[in-house]
């Protein structure tokens, strides 16, 4: 099993439903894209919903992401640009 296969059968496990909605976006500079993001999910054991809002830090480079990180508030991704 790779990476992404553990992951995604890790988050299955864990959710059982579930919706990333995007708020915004912002360009701090040329090689960083900062979304806000709005998710929704349900517990796959507990049946509890959740929801929470990440923002996703992107690194680009060529036109492409490269990587991605995600923070709990903007100001916590600005601070990993800087």
């Amino acid at each position: 099993m790779n990476k992404h296969e553990y992951k995604r059968d890790h988050n299955e496990t864990l959710i059982r439903e579930g919706r990333n909605t995007i708020v915004s976006f912002s360009h701090p500079d040329e090689h960083h894209v900062i979304a806000e993001v709005h998710q929704e999910a349900v517990g796959a054991g507990s049946g509890v919903p959740v929801e929470m809002t990440l923002y996703y830090l992107f690194e680009i480079r060529n036109g492409r992401a490269v990587r991605l990180h995600m923070y709990p508030d903007r100001e916590a991704a600005l601070c990993a640009v800087r």
